[in-house]
């Protein structure tokens, strides 16, 4: 380590340029003070230290906003392992068959099958032939996600036109950037693009530190596409570029051990993403600054004291005041900056150290509720449901210990948020419940009146179909239920821009 790994520096910079008035503001003062130097002769020691006090104040404030850091700490980066998306080309071209008389479509969806059946970690779909589309997001459902790699292999999917650039842009999109998981792009495709740039949107991924793992399908000999004749071959030399620049791996998905090549590499990466890192980074010290506004600001009350007659009261003594009550509180002011340092950083998206702050909070029970609901709205924004409805039973558990009367908005807010989880676990009378307990504690919010309707609607819907013997799915083609479900999607956005959005709370905010 050395001595420029331990530079003092700061986050904001900018924020300084706020001392310029103030001490501006301040010699004028000094200069007005001085006309009335005379009528101050009886205390004027204690009026001079008192006026540099309250000028402290505010400069440390100014200072502990700049984000100071100096020295250093070692911090480990815990991951969530591996995300992928299967960026599947549904073009014309895929229906060739030159795979010993299967077509490459076929081959595809093979290779994704059998990724699907034997790992673990979140997969997701994009299909693209003239633009991409997610098709599956990022999810753990093994079945759904192998019964629509299985309907692949019809040709209604296909069309004419490919665009290998939309497709990548659509996988993309479909990661979250607010965890830092690893991310792969698994490209099946023969590389054939009749628009777009496949090393454009290569660079694009790397940027975004997304590899590509691409699985070349066809021979380089090339078939007859079915409508026109046309010889289509593949085209490994650019997907081979495309797996370079990325910083991703090549794989000749004519080879029976594709699939087992693509699952050990994959799986590689998931073991070196979850083992955890250590790195040192600079300590901040913006707490120190605040401290120092605080008992600056107590000092310059405590100088302008009337002096009271009796025993002699030391000076040094005034110093130990305000850290005494500083220290008496330290516990609860601790806990609250904790949480509210928890909340700045899942605001930025920065889901790894909102989750952290939250742990440490946890440890005053004062702030408990507060910890627990925070590291639910973490994992809630992470789409770890199950995770997300245990902090929040756990936060309404611990908000059981405090008194009911300042925390009714902690209260509200954890239960309508536990009724969207559940809502979107698909457990709709509980998500009613929830939005009825929400609606007890504050019956004028109008978003939790809405959600109870909708999830009722959704009850009811679903009885229904019990009623008429139907099982999810039952009678649908494979197309007509993933176009559905996006037009589900656009629905639901578009009724999201509808409605406006609610006044804020005037309750607590952490």
């Amino acid at each position: 380590m050395t001595g420029n790994e331990a530079a003092f520096g700061l986050d904001r910079p900018f924020i300084l340029l706020g001392l310029v008035p103030l001490v501006l503001f301040a010699c004028l003062r000094v200069i007005r003070d001085r006309r009335y130097a005379p009528f101050l002769t009886p205390f004027a020691g204690r009026y001079r230290l008192s006026r540099l006090l309250s000028w402290v104040f505010p400069g440390a404030l100014l200072f502990a906003l700049a984000g100071p850091h100096w020295g250093l700490q070692q911090r480990i980066e815990h991951h969530r392992g591996l995300d992928v998306i299967l960026a599947l080309d549904v073009s014309r071209s895929m229906e060739v068959r030159d795979l010993e008389g299967a077509a490459r479509l076929e081959r595809a969806a093979a290779v994704g099958l059998a990724l699907a059946e034997e790992t673990e970690f979140r997969l997701g779909a994009a299909v693209g032939r003239g633009r991409g589309i997610l098709a599956v997001p990022l999810t753990e459902d093994r079945a759904g996600m192998a019964s629509f790699l299985e309907s692949l292999g019809d040709t209604i999917y296909t069309g004419r036109g490919t665009n290998l650039e939309a497709l990548v842009d659509a996988a993309i999109s479909a990661f979250p950037d607010n965890f830092p998981s690893r991310r792969i792009i698994v490209l099946l495709s023969d590389g054939e693009s009749l628009s777009g740039s496949l090393a454009r949107v290569a660079k694009r991924a790397s940027d975004a530190g997304i590899g590509i793992a691409a699985v070349g399908i066809g021979t380089e000999s090339g078939g007859p596409a079915p409508e026109d004749g046309t010889i289509s071959r593949l085209r490994r030399g650019d997907l081979e570029a495309a797996a370079r620049t990325s910083g991703g791996i090549y794989i000749d998905g004519n080879d029976p051990g594709a699939a087992d090549r693509l699952r050990s590499y994959l799986e590689s990466l998931a073991l070196e993403r979850e083992s955890g890192s250590r790195r040192w980074e600079s300590r901040p010290r913006w707490r120190l600054f605040l401290v120092a506004a605080l008992i600056a600001l107590g000092l310059s009350k405590l100088c302008m004291r009337k002096k009271r007659r009796g025993p002699a009261f030391p000076a040094a003594a005034l110093l130990l005041i305000p850290l005494a009550l500083f220290y008496q509180s330290c516990g609860s002011a601790a806990g609250k900056l904790l949480v509210v340092e928890g909340n700045f950083y899942q605001a930025q998206g920065r889901g790894d150290e909102a989750i952290l702050a939250y742990l440490k909070a946890m440890e005053y029970p004062e702030v408990l509720p507060y910890a627990e609901y925070g590291l639910g709205a973490v994992y809630a924004a992470l789409e770890e449901l199950p995770a997300a409805l245990a902090r929040y039973d756990a936060a309404a558990g611990a908000l059981e210990a405090l008194p009911a009367e300042g925390h009714r908005e902690l209260a509200y807010r954890i239960s309508y948020n536990r009724g969207v989880a559940l809502f979107w676990e698909g457990d709709f009378q509980a998500a009613a419940a929830a939005f009825r307990r929400a609606l007890e504690l504050d019956g004028g919010r109008v978003e939790a009146k809405r959600n109870l309707e909708l999830s009722l609607l959704s009850l009811g819907q679903e009885e229904k179909k019990k009623a008429l013997g139907e099982g999810p799915g039952e009678g649908q083609e494979g197309l007509d239920a993933l176009f559905r479900y996006l037009d589900i999607k656009e629905q639901n956005q578009w009724k999201s821009r509808e409605w406006q959005e609610e006044a804020p709370s005037p309750g607590p905010d952490y």
